[in-house]
């Protein structure tokens, strides 16, 4: 059955995380709270996964002395400090109390409720479920884990010796499936749901698609 037939029943309860604690080199400053279309870049994920119907969405941060300018929202830290976005994934599944675990990067401001519920309903029949954007690449900081596998598969990469900080490390260890774009390229502005903004000058280019973007929806309202 297609997902956006079925009902709110059907679907799988899923905790939420947003991986705030990069180092944000490239932009030059902290990415979460950089300001996108007039509020927090950070805030439209967590919205999304808000209209998504996650039962909680928290914040994960590389330590317990990085404190977020986003007031409100349930924060916790890496245990494997300095390892990279592998460590926010881990840190995020050791939280979660849900049996699905929905992990997303911070700097996606055009992710879709839509496309997480679609990978949250595949993940029930896998281990991970991973979207394939338009260019062929997948994206794991946008992604379904279950939650027991994936903290255990995670905390065996941390745990050696030469561990890998890729997330993409975690995703080979399970039973990952992927979806495809074309099993999306069915929402509105598909191409730009996995967009994120790593520059000033991503985010100046984002920002240019939303207020067109913008502008379209006020013609159809006319």
């Amino acid at each position: 059955m297609p997902l956006h037939q079925l009902s709110a029943q059907d679907r799988s309860m899923f905790e939420a995380f947003i991986l705030a604690g990069g180092r944000s080199s490239r932009m030059g400053r902290d990415k979460a709270s950089i300001s996108f279309l007039g509020k927090p870049l950070m805030l439209h994920v967590a919205d999304a996964l808000r209209t998504a119907e996650a039962t909680k969405v928290s914040i994960v941060l590389s330590s317990q002395s990085e404190a977020s300018d986003l007031a409100g929202q349930p924060a916790i830290s890496d245990t494997y400090v300095g390892a990279g976005a592998l460590a926010g994934i881990h840190a995020a599944l050791k939280a979660s109390k849900s049996r699905i675990t929905f992990v997303s990067a911070c700097d996606l401001p055009f992710a879709s409720a839509e496309l997480i519920k679609r990978l949250v309903f595949l993940c029930e029949k896998s281990e991970c479920a991973v979207p394939i954007q338009s260019d062929g690449r997948s994206q794991p900081l946008f992604a379904a884990y279950r939650t027991e596998p994936a903290l255990i598969a995670s905390e065996t990469i941390l745990k050696e010796k030469n561990r890998s900080n890729a997330a993409g490390a975690l995703t080979d260890c399970l039973r990952t499936s992927f979806l495809a774009y074309e099993d999306y390229s069915d929402l509105p502005r598909a191409s730009l749901l996995l967009t994120n903004v790593n520059t000033p000058e991503e985010l100046i280019h984002a920002e240019r698609e939303g207020n067109l973007l913008s502008e379209t929806d006020d013609t159809d309202r006319i």
